[in-house]
């Protein structure tokens, strides 16, 4: 449970960081979503 807390707060912090750039549309799931797949298969390489 502990590491899907860790990958939560890093999803967090990338979202933080996009949304402080004006240039990033809020339209781009797409990128969100494969960063997201990144982020949790990095935590699960891991574990």
């Amino acid at each position: 449970m502990q590491n899907l807390e860790k990958i939560l707060e890093e999803i967090d912090r990338e979202i933080e960081e996009r949304r402080k750039d004006p240039e990033m549309r809020d339209v781009d799931i797409c990128y969100g979503l494969n960063r997201a797949k990144e982020i949790i298969r990095r935590h699960m390489n891991d574990g």
